[in-house]
């Protein structure tokens, strides 16, 4: 048995703190990682009575049953008043401090916007697992990787300017 890495251990705190139905705020967690929803994929009994549990946990607003599971909406965790597109984001820029400062517009799998200019030693953080394949550019020069955890990273300088992040499969 291998210990777990960061990123598994954190989406292990997270799960049981939304399953545990103890009134404990997921979000700082579920922010780190990115998530923008949350589905239960089970139909059972013991998925309604968790289901029941989770209507309750702090930040979750209930959307439904789906053809897939319950699904629940995260509410951002100290943010202004955002659409709700806005909502669900992989890209994020976070503070020294780790703090979310905002959310970025994302594809799959890339960034192409302009960004405000900010505090020193922002950084801006992919809701993906750090990889040698994810490039960044601002204003056409090319961003340092880093890591914020196990998610892939990048410094960003503190004018504005475009953001531009490309992944190139070690494939292709």
């Amino acid at each position: 048995v291998r210990d777990d890495d960061d990123l598994t251990a954190s989406i292990r705190s997270v799960v049981a703190t939304l399953v545990a139905g103890q009134g404990v705020d997921p979000r700082p967690g579920l922010e780190r990682l990115g998530a923008g929803f949350v589905v239960l994929r089970s139909a059972d009994t013991a998925a309604q009575l968790t289901a029941s549990r989770m209507d309750a946990v702090p930040g979750l607003v209930a959307v439904g049953q789906t053809d897939v599971g319950w699904l629940w909406r995260i509410t951002p965790l100290n943010q202004p008043v955002l659409q709700p597109a806005d909502v669900a984001h992989r890209v994020r820029i976070v503070d020294g401090a780790g703090a979310t400062v905002a959310l970025v517009p994302s594809k799959y799998d890339d960034v192409d916007t302009a960004v405000a200019a900010g505090p020193e030693g922002r950084l801006v953080v992919l809701a993906e697992r750090a990889d040698p394949g994810w490039s960044a550019w601002f204003d056409g020069r090319k961003l340092t990787a880093t890591t914020s955890g196990s998610a892939q990273a990048f410094t960003l300088p503190a004018t504005a300017g475009q953001l531009t992040i490309r992944y190139d499969p070690p494939w292709a």
